[in-house]
């Protein structure tokens, strides 16, 4: 029982040292831009590339957990695994929603916008996302198929 809890600690320290500083980054996801058969640019969320070998490097220390635990500590990387590419699904769909909405700010036109946009700008000033926010219009209009 001794070796299962230093597997697993050992385990989690290497999962936590891959998560913090990658080549690609910081976090457990990278964003990353996908020209689409359309031309235009989306943002997909992978599993930064450093998670994904320290993934792998503790499913290769689990094969020296004494049997039963080798099936328990690989199911738990499988189920880690999986958590992990659902979430990254979800915030990729997420990121997609962002240009469908600044398109149909966009189509509404001047002046029945000029609220809506101000709102828009006021709150992401507050939160401090405005020059994201500045980025994502600027290439959704430059985009957008008139």
């Amino acid at each position: 029982m001794n070796r299962l809890k230093i597997a697993v600690v050992l385990g989690f320290t290497i999962f936590l040292t891959g998560c913090v500083n990658t080549p690609t980054g910081n976090g457990l996801f990278v964003p990353t831009p996908v020209v689409g058969t359309d031309g235009r640019t989306n943002t997909v969320y992978i599993v930064n590339p450093g998670v994904t070998t320290t993934l792998q490097t503790a499913r290769d220390v689990s094969g020296a957990i004494p049997s039963p635990y080798t099936a328990i500590a690989a199911a738990a990387l499988a189920v880690l695994s999986g958590v992990l590419g659902i979430i990254a699904k979800r915030k990729s769909d997420k990121a997609a929603l962002l240009p469908v909405v600044i398109a149909g700010i966009e189509a509404v036109g001047e002046p029945e916008s000029i609220d809506v946009k101000k709102s828009i700008q006021k709150i992401a000033s507050a939160t401090g996302l405005e020059a994201r926010l500045n980025v994502e219009v600027q290439r959704v209009t430059r985009d957008m198929v008139v």
